[in-house]
């Protein structure tokens, strides 16, 4: 089923909600050094805002459009005073990229746009993508509260499993009422992973042109491509909110609160989202210990 204009600006107007707050609260507490930081930043708390909300919303059975709408306007409300409340940090102008890195970035950007447009048409077909990533949200937008979901073939153990994407997916479904575009679920963290790679290595030395290169680069990678436009799996998800916290213990280098914010948020989402967090969290978090000052 094909969603109808007003569904699609309704979608539109709840992501952008969760954007505006997310880049106001950057804007007002977490700032980073360049905008591609703050870009970054924004992204990671618009995610944790939405799945905060998200998880309020379904605990108390309010997880239907029109308190979920009211909760978005809120968060753009507070997103808007937090940014015109907030000093503008000043960020030197930055040289444009030079033709061969904006070849390897539009490359890889088409390439995702390419592979949405050919997969639009026919329904997700993996295993766990059908038996729980989107049969538990669409149970959830149906009883409009967070429930156990028995899992397909006598899986129990899914219904136990962490479920801060299911959450999201919940708001990419609620203007429509289907999977239409909670299968895509995936393509804001493969883009967020690509803008990552480029904020890390810059970060680290390496020039904006070899950075913008290499994000494309990455965009390119099959697996995390085909992962993140092939159905609602997690693993692009995990990665992207790994190298959010990687980021964040570059961040704490420069601030200790703003960078232990940031790092705070990326580590929570990271573990609310798959089990096999646990053991790459312990890396995470003695690279965080040995960034801070004094260490």
């Amino acid at each position: 089923m094909m969603p109808d204009e007003l569904q699609v600006l309704a979608f539109l107007a709840l992501m952008a909600a969760f954007g505006v707050g997310g880049l106001g609260t950057v804007r007002r507490f977490l700032w980073g050094e360049r905008p591609s930081e703050d870009v970054l930043r924004a992204f990671l708390v618009a995610v944790g805002l939405a799945v905060l909300i998200g998880t309020a919303l379904g605990l108390t059975g309010l997880f239907r459009p029109v308190p979920a709408g009211i909760a978005a306007g809120g968060v753009a409300l507070l997103g808007v005073v937090l940014r015109v409340r907030s000093p503008r940090p000043y960020h030197a102008p930055a040289p444009p990229l030079t033709p061969a890195a904006r070849a390897v970035l539009c490359l890889g950007l088409g390439t995702v746009l390419a592979h949405v447009v050919l997969l639009w048409p026919g329904p997700t077909l993996l295993t766990d993508a059908l038996t729980y990533h989107l049969p538990f949200p669409a149970r959830w937008l149906q009883e409009g509260r967070i429930v156990r979901v028995p899992a397909a073939f006598h899986a129990g153990a899914h219904a136990y499993f962490p479920v801060n994407q299911e959450v999201l997916s919940v708001w990419w479904m609620l203007p429509f009422h289907s999977e239409v575009f909670a299968r895509f679920v995936q393509v804001p963290f493969l883009l967020a992973a690509a803008l990552a790679v480029y904020v890390l290595t810059t970060a680290r030395g390496l020039s904006r042109d070899a950075g913008a290169a290499l994000a494309g680069a990455f965009l390119l990678f099959r697996p995390f491509l085909g992962q993140a436009v092939g159905g609602p799996y997690n693993d692009v998800t995990l990665a992207a909110l790994f190298l959010c916290a990687l980021h964040a213990c570059d961040g704490v280098r420069d601030d200790r609160s703003r960078g232990g914010w940031v790092f705070g948020i990326a580590l929570g989402l990271f573990l609310g989202t798959k089990f096999v967090a646990v053991p790459f969290a312990l890396p995470l978090i003695a690279a965080f210990l040995l960034a801070r000052p004094g260490w």
